[in-house]
């Protein structure tokens, strides 16, 4: 996650991005966004048509590559849920008292982990399965792009 947020920062560096803008107020007064809402959706398309710097590679075509980052974001929030569900188990499992307690925390924190990874390769399936058909081998593009090769012609 660290190294997601390096490269974002690195690349509005390099476009010239580096201060902090005021966002303009609305009639309705909501000028800020969710971040966790837009970034679930925001964050593979980022990473799908940013500007490449030099050296970089990327292949596949816009559709292919949204639909790859967006089976690495999932892939990294289910991960966190799983993290956080055992954790969340195991100090359910020290606050109970009986045997048949403990025995139904351990049960429930099975057949959770079974349902969330079930659903994490449900989505995971069906994303791979859509870029799969989405995915043109033909496109190949080379950094640096936008901006940056123009930055880059210029020096």
């Amino acid at each position: 996650m660290v190294h997601v947020v390096l490269r974002v920062i690195s690349d509005l560096r390099s476009l010239g991005i580096h201060r902090r803008q005021k966002a303009p107020q609305s009639s309705g007064g909501l000028a800020r966004r969710d971040l966790g809402a837009r970034s679930s959706g925001t964050l593979p398309v980022y990473f799908a048509k940013r500007n490449l710097q030099a050296g970089e590679v990327r292949e596949g075509g816009t559709g292919w590559n949204v639909i790859k980052n967006f089976a690495l974001f999932w892939t990294l929030t289910v991960a966190v849920g799983v993290v956080a569900g055992m954790v969340n188990a195991g100090q359910v499992a020290d606050r109970a008292t009986t045997q048949a307690q403990k025995a139904g925390a351990a049960l429930g924190a099975t057949l959770s982990m079974g349902m969330i990874l079930v659903l994490w390769f449900l989505v995971l399936a069906a994303a791979l399965i859509l870029g799969l058909f989405l995915k043109k081998s033909s496109i190949v593009e080379h950094g640096p792009t936008g901006p940056l090769a123009q930055a880059a012609t210029v020096e």
